[in-house]
């Protein structure tokens, strides 16, 4: 049971964390947007993508906005499977 909640928790939820369930996507994507054959521009391509994500604060907050409907449809689905109902 989690300190100061009544509810029992797993110990990690991805399916309500926003970097789990929006933001390593959203890095997969831009981060793959270029092939790359080398080691050094690949770590580029990773730093970028974290710059315009860490820039872009309009979609970081809507994505942290929905975090309180994926906890209630966590709650409303006793913990199970509730990515359908999104």
């Amino acid at each position: 049971m989690a300190r100061s909640c009544p509810h029992n928790w797993p110990a990690r939820s991805p399916d309500v964390s926003p970097l789990d369930y929006f933001v390593w996507g959203w890095m997969k994507e831009l981060g793959y947007s270029v092939k790359v054959v080398m080691r050094y521009a690949l770590l580029g391509c990773i730093l970028d993508a974290a710059d315009r994500i860490r820039n872009s604060q309009r979609k970081l907050q809507q994505a942290t906005r929905t975090v309180h409907n994926r906890v209630a449809a966590c709650v409303a689905a006793g913990g199970g499977i509730f990515e359908n109902q999104l």
